[in-house]
């Protein structure tokens, strides 16, 4: 058995090549079956120098258990430096193919080229006591919605046959950011409306319909800037406002620790984060 080539073994019998598997006849023909010297070459196969099979099986076992990929490379690379420690002269000449090497994998380890999977998520036992969020409403989940003020498009029910047809603020959109709360124990927390514009001035009026109602129910409202979007600012607002004060009211309802965990889950665009301390979310 020299490199890349394994010669014919002269009379081998039809039942000796079917009898064993491929590789016990390979080492059968070279090592004997019971690891003897044959045609005075050294004592090596399984059974000859059992301490190849044992150390080059434990390592690759050991690195599959860790997760590593064994391919016919790494097991070629591998399965030499085992059996450099027999100390034979004659193993110097032997050569390792992709084709031994499989062999060996397949019928020595009883392994088989497989494709890497995923482990199962189980559910412990103790699920129930890990549980920290023990009331569906302090789980809150947040989300933005546009919601225009006057019609918009560019179309509109006009006399037939009018040659101009008269649109007003066309391409201005007219709208305020709605921010929505709610959990999925059903509850809608108050809303909270982003307007453009930096001061008070652009605020919904304190006389406008139902503004005392809205305010007694937890409404707010936040400035955008220059825009009607919401930002870092209109966030801490919000939950300082809104989260905090509605988590708090289910603690004490439901006769909860004040350091009971809750949940905030809310879609973050780069405007709503800080680019200088990204501590500051946490900050005032």
């Amino acid at each position: 058995m020299f490199p890349q080539h394994i010669p014919p073994p002269p009379k081998a019998s039809l039942e000796d090549r079917v009898s064993c598997s491929p590789f016990e006849y390979i080492c059968a023909f070279y090592f004997g079956r019971n690891g003897e010297q044959r045609d005075g070459m050294d004592n090596w196969g399984p059974t000859g120098h059992p301490e190849f099979v044992a150390g080059a099986s434990a390592q690759l076992r050991a690195m599959r258990q860790t997760g590593i990929a064994i391919g016919t490379p790494i097991a070629r690379a591998i399965i030499p430096a085992h059996v450099r420690k027999a100390n034979s002269p004659r193993l110097s000449q032997f050569g390792f193919s992709d084709n031994w090497v499989q062999i060996f994998l397949h019928q020595q380890m009883k392994w088989s080229m497989r494709k890497t999977t995923r482990a199962v998520a189980k559910i412990p036992d103790d699920w129930e006591i890990q549980c920290r969020i023990t009331d569906p409403n302090l789980l809150v989940n947040y989300d933005h919605s546009g919601q225009s003020l006057a019609p918009m498009g560019n179309s509109t029910w006009e006399e037939t046959g009018a040659k101009q047809i008269r649109g007003a603020n066309h391409g201005e959109k007219r709208q305020t950011t709605l921010v929505i709360g709610s959990t999925p124990g059903g509850t809608i927390l108050p809303l909270q409306t982003i307007w453009g514009g930096k001061t008070d001035v652009r605020l919904p009026s304190h006389q406008a319909l139902r503004r005392t109602e809205a305010n007694e129910n937890g409404f707010t409202y936040g400035n955008g800037d220059k825009r009607h979007w919401s930002s870092l600012a209109t966030t801490k607002e919000c939950i300082n406002n809104t989260v905090v004060p509605h988590f708090n009211t289910v603690k004490e309802r439901k006769n909860l620790s004040a350091t009971q965990k809750a949940i905030l889950t809310v879609d973050l665009w780069p405007i709503h984060t800080a680019k200088t301390d990204t501590n500051c979310f946490y900050h005032g």
